[in-house]
């Protein structure tokens, strides 16, 4: 069988790195896997799976709100759940891609979906992790802050291009 390759778009939004970006809707980072990743047999350690995927929210998080600060901001992001479906092992030297982006939200809750590709496997798994924000003083949960919620509106699953109102709301009360 003929390799499977990733989307032809590229990862290119970005300019100071290749290797993150938008596509086809969602926030896509890639790597190659290396001996680091892999258990004793010489496939990916199924921990490494959702270290990829955790270093991709983390580069999401930068890309959608760069000027976030863990020194003076108001609030943490933490994971409430995280779920991923194994579909095929990778190996050491596969060409990674991960993909995430926001598939639903309320208030409090914000739900990223992710899928991890190779280059010439295609889809090794998906899954999903629902993220809450809070408090940085208390740890009770607030509402996503609007700044989050308006950074992630391009990797939305069906973007509209319109924050909704309870986020506008949120930073007129805010402000």
């Amino acid at each position: 069988a003929a390799p499977v390759r990733i989307a032809s778009v590229p990862v290119a939004a970005n300019a100071d790195s290749p290797f993150q970006g938008l596509v086809d809707g969602w926030f896509a980072t890639r790597l190659v896997a290396t001996y680091d990743d892999t258990n004793s047999v010489g496939n990916v350690y199924f921990a490494t799976y959702v270290r990829w995927v955790g270093k991709a929210r983390e580069l999401l998080f930068r890309e959608c709100v760069p000027d976030f600060d863990l020194k003076t901001t108001t609030f943490l992001a933490l994971t409430r759940r995280f779920e991923h479906d194994f579909k095929r092992e990778a190996a050491e030297f596969e060409e990674i891609e991960i993909r995430i982006r926001l598939s639903k939200y309320n208030r409090k809750f914000a739900t990223l979906s992710h899928e991890i590709h190779s280059r010439s496997h295609g889809l090794l798994g998906s899954g999903s992790q629902i993220v809450l924000f809070v408090d940085r003083e208390t740890y009770r949960p607030i509402d996503i802050p609007p700044n989050v919620l308006r950074g992630f509106m391009p990797y939305a699953v069906a973007p509209t291009g319109k924050v909704p109102a309870f986020v506008t709301e949120g930073a007129a009360k805010a402000a």
